[in-house]
């Protein structure tokens, strides 16, 4: 009797584990989308920005491996990623219905003796077909004292899109 009243409380004192455990599985992220991206904000002030600008029919790739997540962002835009950024797949994972990229930035850019280069962020969700959130760029710097103009600045642009409904 003992015995059972120990496993019962041992059950009982995982259960809300258990529970969040289940609420965290990864969604079926992969897929092929279309998206739409506008311009939000932008405290790095960069000239060719222009709030509430929107760019149409991106194609994005996403593969899935468990919670693992790879985003290839597709012609046009992946050229400008490329040129501005050094590439355009992002990597990272998907927890729940939520998931966080990113693309570490190898191309690099000077201003004074400041280098850096600039790492881009896509926080987002997934319900049913339909995929949204914000893309965030920010600047990775040498710490330099001529930095301070990009140290803590961020351009972030909103999306929306959805893939074709599985059947």
């Amino acid at each position: 009797m003992v015995v059972m009243k120990r496993q019962a409380l041992l059950l009982l004192g995982c259960l809300p584990w258990l529970l969040s455990c289940g609420d965290d599985a990864p969604v079926a992220l992969a897929g092929q989308y279309t998206i739409a991206l506008t311009n939000e904000s932008d405290s790095c002030n960069n000239p060719n920005f222009t709030v509430g600008q929107t760019t149409m029919n991106i194609p994005l790739v996403i593969t899935q491996d468990d919670n693992r997540v790879t985003a290839d962002v597709g012609r046009p835009v992946a050229g400008v990623l490329d040129l501005v950024l050094g590439g355009h797949v992002y990597t990272g994972e998907v927890h729940g219905s939520s998931f966080s990229l990113t693309l570490f930035g190898t191309r690099s850019a000077t201003m004074g003796n400041c280098t850096f280069t600039i790492n881009s962020t896509i926080d987002g969700s997934l319900d049913g077909d339909l995929i949204m959130g914000d893309v965030t760029h920010r600047p990775a710097d040498n710490g330099n004292p001529d930095c301070t103009a990009v140290a803590t600045c961020a351009t972030v642009q909103r999306f929306n899109g959805t893939r074709p409904p599985t059947l």
